[in-house]
């Protein structure tokens, strides 16, 4: 599984892997209790930091007007 942008989340469970500028990449062997934790908390992450960066995109346009 890719996480878009998951150089910018802390790797909490450890299971992020590449040294791409934005890509990081979790390799799945099963789907248990833990790795659904895993997902889910990256999940959260990726949003929180798009809506973070959604917002600075319209802070820096508005500033610009």
């Amino acid at each position: 599984m890719g996480w878009f942008r998951g150089a910018f989340i802390e790797d909490r469970f450890g299971k992020l892997s590449g040294n791409g500028k934005s890509m990081r990449a979790h390799a799945l062997t099963k789907l248990d209790r833990h790795e659904k934790e895993a997902i889910a908390y990256y999940v959260q992450e990726s949003i929180f930091f798009l809506l973070g960066h959604a917002e600075r995109l319209r802070m820096k346009k508005h500033l610009k007007n």
